[in-house]
């Protein structure tokens, strides 16, 4: 019982990063691309 409890919780942690893994990574392509931007800017 606890078992299947412990695996219900991973499929469901699974799920949530699943949505936020392409999240993260906009996120990180963006703050890159904003970071190169200002190393330009600076040049």
């Amino acid at each position: 019982m606890h078992h299947g409890t412990n695996i219900g919780l991973a499929g469901l942690i699974l799920q949530i990063m699943s949505k936020f893994v392409p999240l993260l990574f906009e996120i990180s392509r963006y703050n890159f691309r904003f970071v190169n931007t200002a190393e330009n800017n600076a040049v």
